[in-house]
């Protein structure tokens, strides 16, 4: 439907890289119909070859513009999204996305 939200959820270290640590955690419903999107800031610090970031709120206006249904249709069309931007400038962080819908 084009609306979305933002779910703001405590930093926490990557997962796996310090043995032991405690996470902090979040809760939020998710509807019938709805779907989730998380990434890393790879995604919206992706840069172009002039060192301009994607930035969030561009990718979350490609989410809000993005009339795809299928999580797997929406995570290719994120990818190529960052591709598309990037061009030919080299990937500086790690790219990481997760789709997940509520039928």
């Amino acid at each position: 439907s084009g609306n979305t939200r933002r779910v703001d959820c405590p930093a926490n270290p990557a997962l796996g890289v310090i043995p032991g640590v405690e996470y902090a955690e979040s809760a939020f419903e998710l509807k019938a119909e709805e779907r989730v999107v998380f990434f890393t800031d790879g995604i919206s610090e992706a840069e172009n070859v002039e060192c301009e970031e994607l930035t969030e709120e561009v990718f979350e206006d490609f989410l809000k513009s993005s009339s795809l249904e299928r999580p797997d249709e929406l995570l290719d069309a994120i990818f190529r999204r960052v591709s598309d931007h990037a061009g030919d400038a080299p990937q500086s962080d790690d790219i990481t996305a997760a789709v997940v819908a509520f039928n």
